[in-house]
């Protein structure tokens, strides 16, 4: 199960359910959120084989870090209170999550 959502894109089309746009804008940081790939944990255990264990004890992946992890409790705070409620897709418009997720990638 680890990294399931990584693999063949699952997480990116979670993200975005439809690319109809000729050209995204994003920059290397965020591109991880969308794609999931680089720091994260089950990223890492797929392609390199290293450890995919958070610092707070589940599994590193991308939708723990960003929605369920205890580390970035108080940067969560800073989003709109109904953000826990939304899919991965509404979240990615909502004001403050773009800045919320590059801080994560960039820690």
């Amino acid at each position: 199960m680890i990294g399931f959502l990584l693999y063949k894109g699952t997480w990116t089309r979670l993200t975005y359910p439809e690319i109809n746009m000729t050209r995204l804008s994003a920059d290397f940081y965020y591109n991880q959120i969308i794609t999931g790939h680089g720091i994260f944990g089950a990223f890492q255990n797929r392609i390199c084989g290293k450890d995919y264990k958070c610092q707070c004890g589940p599994d590193e992946a991308i939708k723990h870090v960003l929605m369920e992890c205890p580390i970035w409790a108080q940067q969560q705070d800073e989003l709109p209170k109904s953000w826990l409620v939304k899919e991965i897709h509404e979240l990615v418009r909502l004001p403050g999550f773009k800045t919320y997720a590059i801080n994560i990638v960039k820690s």
